[in-house]
């Protein structure tokens, strides 16, 4: 059966079926507490040598380069134990020659929109939707991938539009095989709850802010999954 192993903020590995056995895609990596100065502090904090304890991964995908997802200090420890395919966004594709120097020249699958491609067994499948705003999130490409019984759908930092047309993709995709296991993922950029607890006066109001954030994220992602 599929298989989640949560490590904190965007970051997950995924265990699927695949036509050539079990598949293993790591979503993100940010795992050392390295991120925008001190600006942010990553939550839960992990060992130092999280990165090199990680077991056996077939793809890492990368939804987009901000550094709490394109992390070089948990990049280069992880990539000399072990050299998972990097799952790229055509939007990340000028990384490139700078991911070939400092990771002694991995593989590279650069995913286009729309576009499906075979990897170990499963059908990857990225998708950038486009919001009527513009935000420092623009670039984030989700993923769907279809097993030979299961599907998994990771959100991104980015958040899916509430239109018929997307939520009608999203169904298509996800109704596309009698699969026996759906996961959909969706995470939330933290600076929105970060700045709400800066607010806070003191530890009290900071821990009440952070707890009907949470609130409102659990009704916004059952409100979503009821869409789906």
């Amino acid at each position: 059966n599929m298989k989640i192993d949560y490590l904190g903020h965007s970051e997950f590995i995924v265990q699927l079926r695949g036509e050539q056995g079990d598949v293993r895609i790591m979503n993100d990596v940010w795992l050392s507490s390295h991120a925008f100065g001190d600006f942010l502090t990553r939550n839960p904090v992990l060992p130092e040598n999280v990165a090199q304890c990680l077991p056996d991964i077939d793809g890492l995908f990368i939804s987009h380069p901000h550094c709490d997802h394109f992390d070089p200090y948990t990049l280069v420890p992880m990539y000399k134990k072990q050299r998972p395919v990097l799952l790229l966004p055509e939007t990340t594709a000028y990384l490139r020659p700078l991911l070939r120097e400092y990771l002694n020249d991995p593989e590279i699958l650069i995913l286009h929109e729309g576009e499906k491609v075979r990897f170990r067994g499963v059908t990857l499948q990225g998708l950038n939707f486009i919001n009527g705003y513009h935000t420092n999130e623009d670039d984030v490409m989700c993923l769907a991938i279809s097993g030979s019984d299961e599907f998994a759908f990771f959100e991104g930092d980015t958040a899916v539009p509430d239109t018929e047309e997307a939520w009608e993709g999203l169904y298509k995709l996800a109704a596309a095989k009698k699969f026996q296991n759906r996961l959909y993922v969706a995470v939330r950029n933290e600076l929105e709850a970060l700045f709400l607890s800066y607010d806070g006066r003191d530890k009290a109001m900071r821990r009440r802010a952070m707890q009907q954030y949470r609130r409102r994220r659990d009704e916004e992602i059952q409100n979503d999954f009821e869409k789906f």
